[in-house]
């Protein structure tokens, strides 16, 4: 869903979501935009429709973490026309990265096609 908000002399469009993983590391319990997909060991896109413009911010957070997890904000990058937003799960110990069994993930980003400093 697109949630425009305006400034001055340009758009910005805010989305949103969040998923759950369970014992077999499927995302499960999706909500909000873009379509949601587990692409390896700890990490997550968020494919949308169309290019979104250039990434002016984005969060996200995880309810409950497993041991020393924790989850990057979102990186931005275009493919074949359509932004995908990727979401990694990093152990801090330093440990390699595994899926987590059933914390939810909340992300935010927002998007500007007129972007300008």
């Amino acid at each position: 869903m697109k949630h425009p908000i305006l400034g001055v002399a340009r758009e910005r469009t805010f989305v949103c979501g969040s998923w759950e993983s369970d014992g077999a590391a499927a995302v499960i319990n999706v909500r909000g935009d873009g379509a949601t997909s587990r692409t390896g060991v700890g990490v997550v896109t968020v494919t949308f429709d169309r290019d979104m413009g250039v990434l002016v911010c984005g969060h996200a957070s995880m309810d409950a973490n497993t041991g020393d997890q924790i989850v990057r904000d979102p990186v931005a990058t275009v493919v074949g026309g359509v932004t995908v937003l990727t979401i990694t799960t990093i152990d801090i110990s330093g440990a390699a990265a595994a899926d987590t069994n059933g914390p939810r993930v909340n992300w935010s980003a927002v998007f500007c096609l007129a972007f300008s400093e």
